[in-house]
């Protein structure tokens, strides 16, 4: 067998490892992994809001975040529970897995978040942002906003979002901190 040949018919079981072990096809194989990370399926109510502009340079917009679990919810399942906001690129969906908490035990869990800087929603591989949403689970919507810039500054101005709309009814993939490319703007 002619060398070139001998090397291409060797290589191409490493290369069709590689191109498996990068291809993830949602739905399938790591979908448990990827529920998993929020524990126990839970009802929950929630709330997005854009916080007061800070005065550094560049301007920043902080998200204000409040999520509760559902009255009567059972102890244990609250115990058991997670929730993190997932960022929504154009062509992505994410959360590092240091972006995930416990609930409180009683009462609202709230955060507020280092939030989007002016000018600043186009970060990275996945292209620009375009919204975050409070999530029980990687198809779990509890609140979201819109996340846009306008002016010649790009201004963040935040806006509520339904959870059913197209721009966030997408799967959210969980990494493992340190978190990839781009850096997550709704990062707490």
């Amino acid at each position: 067998m002619p060398r070139r040949r001998l090397l291409a018919v060797a290589a191409l079981p490493f290369v069709v490892l590689l191109v498996g072990a990068l291809v993830t096809v949602p739905g399938v194989a790591g979908a448990d992994a990827q529920s998993d990370s929020f524990g126990a399926a839970i009802c929950a109510d929630g709330t997005m809001t854009a916080g007061e502009r800070t005065a550094t340079v560049p301007a920043r917009t902080p998200l204000l975040l409040s999520i509760q679990p559902c009255a009567g919810t059972d102890p244990e399942t609250v115990a058991a529970a997670r929730w993190g906001a997932a960022t929504y690129f154009d062509s992505h969906a994410h959360i590092g897995t240091l972006g995930i908490f416990p609930f409180n035990a009683e009462g609202p869990t709230t955060m507020e978040t280092m939030g989007f800087a002016d000018g600043d929603l186009t970060i990275g591989i996945w292209g620009r942002v375009r919204a975050v949403c409070l999530i029980t689970g990687v198809d779990q919507r509890v609140a979201c906003v819109r996340v846009n810039a306008v002016g010649a500054a790009n201004t963040i101005l935040i806006e509520p979002l339904a959870v059913d709309d197209p721009l966030v009814t997408r799967t959210v993939t969980i990494s493992v901190d340190p978190r990839p490319d781009p850096a997550c703007g709704a990062c707490v």
